[in-house]
């Protein structure tokens, strides 16, 4: 139950705080994993499901995530995988 609540005060908080490019990073952040050398994360939701979990539309949020695969700093995979090409970069990329 504590758990749930530390997340249910962070999600509010971000969706209050930070902008969207911020709150997705941060996501993504949250569900790395790395295999060989190469981060991934495996999207635990639909895409849908993940902009109304961040407070945003599908469409914006799928804006933003082609603009961090422009950017070179994500590469989207399979429809919920999604590979980070540098996270350092990336982290640095929204401040």
């Amino acid at each position: 139950m504590t758990r749930r609540l530390q997340v249910s005060e962070k999600q509010t908080t971000q969706v209050g705080i930070e902008n969207v490019a911020s709150r997705i990073v941060a996501f993504l952040a949250d569900y790395v994993v790395d295999e060989n050398n190469h981060t991934f994360v495996d999207l635990p939701m639909t895409r849908k499901d993940l902009a109304s979990y961040l407070g945003t539309t599908p469409e914006t949020s799928s804006r933003k995530f082609s603009a961090l695969e422009e950017q070179d700093l994500i590469r989207q995979h399979a429809k919920n995988r999604i590979e980070i090409m540098d996270l350092d970069e990336l982290l640095f990329s929204v401040e």
